[in-house]
């Protein structure tokens, strides 16, 4: 489905809706919403038919489907109107959205309609409120006269910062000097591909959080991972700095005692680089080494045992998607003569993909698309004016990062997006990653006054367009 404001030569179509649509606020035709029409002869006799903004919706052969009339002169929806094979799949809504756009767009802030009774509900879902008849000069029994204003909606998505700022935080800061009745928003945590998966999902509540008991061996960690049914996301990066994989085991088994079945291992490059080794000990694989620490052979029999009936796949960077390169380590060395030869993803987690592949015969997939279809993200994005992205690290192509795909969405509903970071940006950098903007943050430790001054200066911006 495509939305087109006034499109060209589409004039017959167009006029075809007009005349067999129900909802004609035109004269000489007779419907049942005539008496609400300001075309009505009897109250405002040779009264020309207003110049408006036509907003259609296409199917994908180019017919129209979906018709709103808005009057720029009183900012007042005169038609909305959808055939009847296609109610219900959100046109109306679409369509109310263009409209309201083409408001903000030329500085107007308040729409207005009269309805019927039966359309009164899809209004008022819409955000629509109730007004006093005698806001309008025409008194008209059974009809209601409704009015919604136009507020900013902010999407303001953020990678892990090292002082602990998050999209929570700063949506909070905006709140201070921007109440919701002045600007929505809307707060989600993202991955930056290293750190930040586990936090993403169980901010967005679309899991729970389920910590490990602790671990005398490693007292400064305190390892949690994220549950959904019987799905099990293990987020290896809440290992950083330890030598051995061991404790991915412990989190596996530990998920089973949970009830959990399949398991999705988010790979990055700060975990252990034995390739998975000690994962596997711990899970019940037995490895025979010579006098140089290579494997010479393995048993993989209670292995088998423990990990019978499970799923596992390994969400790694996009990017290691299309590295052939295996890093080299005795286990991965084993595996290329024992095993079949490496898929993509093969390479994420220090070839802990290639383990995955080969013992657990799982898949790998790409962990960004995985996390923005989980949390949902461009529904969070629908009728979104801008998308806020926050960044503590430089950000480049090569870059582990959530936020270019997140600002590819949002160009794709049509949207500013803005990167917003301490690192420096050239902004010719910034459009290729997807972003129109860039609006920088001071370098060290962020105080709320930082934040307020930078979303200040955006919104002051967003004003202006």
């Amino acid at each position: 489905m495509k939305i087109r404001h006034n499109p060209a030569g589409q004039r017959q179509q167009i006029q075809e809706f007009f005349d067999s649509s129900r909802r004609m606020l035109r004269v000489p035709r007779q419907t049942c919403v005539k008496a609400c029409s300001w075309d009505v002869s009897e109250v405002v006799p040779n009264k020309p038919r207003p110049q408006w903004e036509i907003f259609a919706a296409e199917d994908d052969g180019g017919q129209i489907i979906g018709l709103l009339a808005l009057d720029p002169q009183r900012w007042q929806i005169d038609l909305l109107s959808v055939v009847q094979q296609h109610q219900g799949e959100g046109v109306s809504s679409e369509l109310l959205h263009q409209a309201r756009r083409y408001a903000k767009k030329h500085h107007h802030f308040e729409l207005q309609v009269i309805v019927l009774l039966a359309s009164l509900p899809f209004f008022l879902k819409e955000g629509f409120t109730l007004m006093a008849n005698d806001h309008q000069p025409v008194q008209l029994q059974g009809r209601f006269f409704l009015r919604q204003t136009l507020r900013p909606r902010l999407v303001l998505a953020a990678e892990p910062f090292d002082n602990g700022w998050n999209a929570r935080a700063f949506t909070e800061i905006l709140q201070t000097f921007m109440p919701v009745s002045q600007c929505q928003s809307v707060s989600c945590n993202l991955s930056d591909g290293a750190q930040g998966y586990v936090d993403a999902l169980i901010g967005q509540s679309v899991c729970r959080r389920v910590t490990l008991p602790s671990d005398p061996a490693l007292p400064a960690h305190k390892i949690s991972y994220a549950v959904r049914g019987n799905n099990a996301i293990l987020e290896f990066s809440e290992l950083n700095g330890l030598s051995d994989s061991r404790l991915y085991g412990t989190m596996v088994l530990h998920a089973l005692t949970q009830g959990c079945r399949r398991f999705y291992l988010v790979l990055s490059p700060l975990g252990p680089e034995d390739g998975g080794l000690s994962m596997l000990e711990t899970l019940g694989m037995k490895f025979i080494f010579d006098d140089q620490g290579e494997i010479v052979q393995a048993d993989d029999q209670e292995l088998k045992k423990t990990l019978r009936g499970l799923t596992f796949i390994a969400l790694c960077d996009p990017q290691d998607l299309y590295r052939n390169t295996v890093p080299a380590s005795p286990l991965i060395r084993w595996l290329k003569q024992t095993s079949a030869a490496a898929e993509p993803g093969a390479a994420a987690g220090h070839g802990l993909g290639y383990t995955i592949q080969a013992l657990l015969q799982g898949k790998c997939q790409d962990s960004v698309a995985a996390l923005m279809s989980t949390i949902g993200f461009r529904e969070r994005l629908r009728h979104a004016d801008a998308l806020l992205c926050f960044r503590q690290k430089p950000l480049s192509p090569a870059s582990p990062s959530s936020l270019p795909q997140a600002a590819a969405i949002a160009h794709h509903e049509d949207m500013l997006t803005i990167l917003v970071t301490p690192a420096e940006t050239q902004v010719a950098q910034a459009e290729i990653l997807g972003f129109d903007q860039v609006v920088k943050l001071p370098e060290g430790p962020l105080s709320d006054q930082d934040v307020q001054t930078a979303l200040r200066e955006i919104l002051k911006e967003l004003s202006r367009l």
